[in-house]
């Protein structure tokens, strides 16, 4: 399979309509009431925000995070993985697996579409996906947590043997 690039970047400028979603399969972890008392560890301070020039932006970043969390940035993102996976040729990732890894786990998830991706790809594994904002919808083999990954990590990578970080930088 050979892919164009032009033709690629030009559907993402100039995308088709997109048609309103009538069959909303999945569940959404979000629900503001009830997050805070469910999570011990969860303070209420992550449900801030700060707008600022228009945007939305995760408080409890304090500046540390540049990209917005609102809608824009998260279509945004939803289109960097299509991208990624048109230029891997339709494969979620490079790593040739024989089986289902039990354990996945994908640091700063976003919209945690990559998540829900290889959980579908593959049903055997238990896909954990972890960002600041709560913002990911749920499937039956994938859970979202929230941290900070620049704190010290209130979970156990050496329980997650494979871990994805694509496009993965040192600050």
């Amino acid at each position: 399979m050979t892919t164009n690039i032009p033709d690629i970047l030009a559907n993402i400028l100039n995308p088709a309509p997109i048609e309103a979603e009538t069959n909303l399969g999945a569940t959404s972890d979000w629900d503001e009431e009830s997050i805070a008392s469910s999570t011990q560890s969860l303070t209420e301070s992550i449900l801030e925000h700060v707008y600022e020039n228009g945007r939305r932006y995760h408080r409890k970043s304090k500046g540390q995070y540049f990209f917005p969390t609102d809608d824009a940035e998260m279509n945004r993102l939803d289109m960097m993985h299509h991208l990624h996976l048109e230029l891997l040729g339709g494969n979620i990732t490079m790593t040739r697996l024989d089986e289902d890894p039990p354990n996945v786990l994908d640091c700063g998830c976003g919209t945690g579409i990559w998540a829900l991706d290889f959980g579908d790809v593959h049903p055997g594994s238990v896909v954990t996906g972890i960002d600041l904002a709560p913002i990911q919808p749920t499937a039956p083999n994938v859970k979202f947590e929230l941290d900070d990954l620049e704190k010290e990590w209130t979970f156990k990578p050496a329980s997650t043997p494979s871990t994805p970080l694509p496009l993965a930088i040192k600050n």
